[in-house]
């Protein structure tokens, strides 16, 4: 006895098997129905080293053994030393068969030996380990054990609840109960069917090859699914088990069948209901994603393979945030991670995320790879519940909210900014006016300022040349102003500036300094000039609008008070343009002005249309200023369009004449000085007296010192031979008394020169 358990020991090992023939569920639970309720010891062991890796409870009632002291022993450790060399014979005899008996006298835990019948067989597991399935009894005859057993087999295979049969050469040899009922045959139709005619056609080849291979000793799939074909149900799936044993002296294969009809259907209908879903989705005119309980992609629409470039075959089955990588360029949780956890630490993720009903979250994102800017993104995002309320996954939309975002502001810039100087406009002043009305920004200071000149602008060279007047006075006032100081546009010409926390003593510094940067910021077209007003709310009791009420009026005071000088240096500031811009010069002018008074005076005018003659003399052709340099300085002939443009000019030069109450006397004067004594002239083709004295008289002195002092592209002629051009044109383009007025005048002024 000693020195069986010295053998035990030096023989101990431990079996990777631990106990289980097969990992399965359903294998498990067949084994316990047919293995432990046994009467019979049942054990298994290991092929290459004897180890056990199973004992039924009849083999501790009987050897008086627990479990933990059999399994992971060599089998040898149990046997009576002089049968363990036969032991050894017999399990190398066992192995290229399929069944064997023999009597052996087994060790039981008491110290004596009991003989028993042991009827063995190799089986593979669902791993592909080979092992040996011995059952055995106490009896003196092999052939009763044997038939025994295969009664117990019988016996327990009935009671079972999968479908167990047995063929031999492809036929059915054995078929229990449970296959009756699951295929709708009865035994008679079963026993000696070809076996494979059970089975759907499209799994059949595959079924024979992987039975075919395990009988070769090949390792394939020992469990495999496939449909059979049964009258009761067309649509019958199986998950089959198989081994392989002596049966009646004939190698045979014992299969058990797993109805998994309704989890096959399960799936299907899973799947069905995902291909719906993924369908649904494909059609979505919104980038949509979905993506399973355990966060991989399911589904990856058309338009997200279009937002993103990413095929969804590319995208499927893809976890661990690399979803976000086509958006953000980098992996990293998402909308869809949040729904799925719940995890509001992940919030921070984004700027702001909106929680709308229990679980759906969505957000405002710039994904900085979408497009070639980046775009602006909306997502949202909802969990998936399965019919038994579990969740199942999360779906998340996105939509470019690139443009949409772009007219938002564009509308927000518009609500607040000037559009034309891209100053703040007076809605928002008055916003901001009532904002800061507090008593922490006071002092609170206001400067009103009206441009002066710009409907002279306007009409002179048109309004673009106005609205560049207004761009140039905003940016005089930013580039003059304190970047915290809020400047409007107030109205039409006119300015608003908000000093918060400013004292008047420095809005009049301010003011000083915009009348300074507006004298030297240039005269052409027109020196630019500002009338301002400032005032100042010093105490919280006062009244902030009647504060903006004094800006104003102060303003308007301003203005009349400059009005004289404004209007000084807006004639002379006319001239200068005029000389700029045609080939009028200073000179000209003045020979002009002493040509015109001087026949004011022989026909007796009084002393103001003497005035006016003289203003009309240097501003006559002040619409020139409007015509394109181009043009004006064209030393070729003029086409018919150019010369109806320079024809243009005294209608522009009265329009503008008009804007100025200093020149409003002439501005009729300008528009006529261009019409002939027989109506040939333009722009109104006048003719006769109904052209205007002045504008016939400036005509003839014009035309004179022209051909007498030419033009930068003509030279001039005597100062004859210019008088008998006047007398020529005397009753066609010039009035015939004035043109002999003009003549005798000249003719006079001669002799008194020699």
């Amino acid at each position: 006895m000693e020195n069986s358990k010295k053998q035990k020991v030096r023989y101990r090992g431990k079996s990777s098997f631990s106990g289980n023939f097969d990992n399965s569920l359903d294998q498990r639970a067949i084994f316990q129905l047919i293995v432990e309720k046994a009467p019979d010891i049942v054990l298994i062991h290991r092929t290459d080293d004897m180890t056990c890796c199973y004992i039924n409870a009849r083999t501790e009632e009987i050897l008086g053994y627990e479990k933990e002291e059999v399994l992971g022993y060599n089998l040898l450790d149990f046997i009576h030393p002089h049968d363990q060399e036969n032991m050894r014979q017999a399990h190398v005899n066992l192995l290229p068969r399929r069944e064997a008996g023999s009597l052996f006298r087994f060790l039981k835990n008491d110290g004596s030996y009991l003989w028993l019948q042991v009827v063995s067989r190799p089986v593979t597991n669902n791993r592909g380990e080979r092992l040996v399935f011995s059952v055995a009894r106490e009896t003196g005859k092999q052939a009763d054990v044997l038939r025994q057993g295969e009664l117990n087999f019988r016996q327990l295979a009935e009671t079972v609840p999968a479908s167990v049969h047995i063929f031999q050469d492809d036929k059915l040899v054995w078929v229990n109960s449970t296959l009756l009922g699951l295929s709708g045959f009865s035994r008679e139709q079963l026993l000696g069917m070809n076996c494979w005619d059970l089975i759907d056609p499209e799994f059949r080849e595959m079924v024979r090859v992987r039975t075919r291979a395990r009988q070769q000793g090949l390792n394939p799939p020992s469990r495999y699914e496939f449909k059979v074909c049964t009258p009761k149900n067309p649509e019958l799936w199986v998950d089959n088990s198989s081994s392989y044993f002596e049966y009646q002296g004939k190698p045979a294969v014992m299969a058990v069948l797993y109805d998994i009809t309704e989890r096959k259907q399960a799936e299907e209908a899973l799947r069905k209901s995902y291909q719906l879903l993924d369908n649904i989705v494909s059609f979505l005119p919104d980038p949509t994603a979905v993506v399973n309980q355990d966060g991989k992609i399911i589904a990856w629409n058309r338009a997200m393979e279009d937002i993103t470039g990413v095929k969804a075959a590319d995208m499927l089955g893809k976890g661990r945030y690399e979803y976000a990588v086509p958006f953000y360029g980098f992996a990293r949780p998402t909308l869809l991670d949040m729904v799925l956890t719940l995890d509001k630490k992940l919030w921070p993720r984004y700027e702001q995320v909106e929680q709308i009903g229990a679980e759906t979250l969505a957000t405002e994102t710039f994904c900085p790879i979408i497009g070639h800017n980046g775009a602006m993104l909306y997502a949202i995002a909802s969990p998936l519940y399965d019919e038994e309320g579990k969740k199942v996954g999360a779906i998340e939309s996105v939509r470019d909210i690139t443009r949409q975002k772009q007219d938002q502001e564009r509308v927000r810039y518009l609500s607040f900014y000037d559009k034309l100087t891209g100053l703040y406009n007076r809605a928002f002043f008055e916003d901001e006016l009532k904002r800061l009305d507090t008593d922490r920004q006071l002092p609170l200071s206001i400067i009103i300022g009206d441009v002066n000149g710009l409907k002279l602008v306007n009409d002179a060279f048109g309004h673009q040349d106005g609205d560049e007047l207004l761009i140039k006075v905003a940016r005089l006032l930013k580039d003059t102003c304190r970047e915290e100081d809020i400047i409007s546009r107030w109205g039409g010409d006119e300015f608003a500036i908000l000093l918060p926390r400013t004292s008047e003593k420095y809005a009049l510094k301010l003011y000083y300094r915009i009348k300074s940067s507006c004298r030297k910021a240039g005269s052409y077209p027109l020196q630019i000039s500002i009338s301002l007003g400032v005032a100042t709310k010093e105490h919280a009791w006062q009244n902030t609008l009647d504060v903006l009420k004094e800006a104003e009026d102060r303003m308007y005071r301003n203005k009349l008070l400059e009005s004289k000088s404004n209007r000084s240096s807006f004639i002379v500031s006319l001239e200068k343009t005029l000389w700029m811009k045609s080939h009028e010069t200073r000179e000209h002018t003045r020979r002009l002005r002493r040509i015109v008074v001087n026949m004011g005076r022989v026909l007796g005018l009084p002393q103001n249309e003497l005035d006016n003659l003289t203003l009309l003399a240097a501003l006559h052709d002040i619409g020139k200023i409007a015509i394109p340099n181009n043009i004006l300085d064209k030393p070729d002939r003029l086409t018919p369009d150019e010369w109806e443009t320079i024809k243009k000019h005294p209608e522009i030069g009265y329009r503008i004449a008009l804007s100025s109450p200093e020149l409003s006397p002439i501005a009729e004067a300008i528009l006529m000085h261009h019409e002939r004594w027989d109506g040939h002239g333009y722009p109104l083709g006048q003719k006769g007296k109904e052209i205007l004295l002045n504008a016939r008289i400036l005509s003839i002195a014009d035309a004179y010192d022209v051909m007498v002092n030419g033009r930068p592209y003509q030279s001039g002629i005597s100062h004859e031979e210019a008088l008998e051009e006047i007398s020529r044109c005397a009753n066609s383009q010039f009035d015939p008394e004035l043109a002999q007025i003009f003549i005798n005048c000249q003719h006079s002024a001669s002799q008194r020169g020699k």
